[in-house]
């Protein structure tokens, strides 16, 4: 069985997935966006949608994720 940290770690990595196949140009390392800035928006937005499609609250892995960087 799969402790909550496991579960959170899990969703947080497969949102980030998504997001990163959906708006690649903000992770791809050849140019720095700005967190504030329309790409990072758009990542953050496809991060998000991900969350909710896999049926969770962005708000609390979004924080569980900012506590692991």
């Amino acid at each position: 069985m799969k402790t909550s940290a496991a579960m959170n770690d899990e969703i947080t990595a497969r949102c980030t997935q998504i997001a990163d196949a959906v708006v690649p140009e903000y992770r791809d390392g050849k140019r720095s966006y700005s967190c504030t800035g329309l790409v990072a928006k758009r990542w953050q937005a496809a991060w998000d949608g991900a969350c909710i499609a896999l049926d969770r609250e962005p708000k609390v892995y979004r924080i569980n994720s900012m506590e692991g960087a």
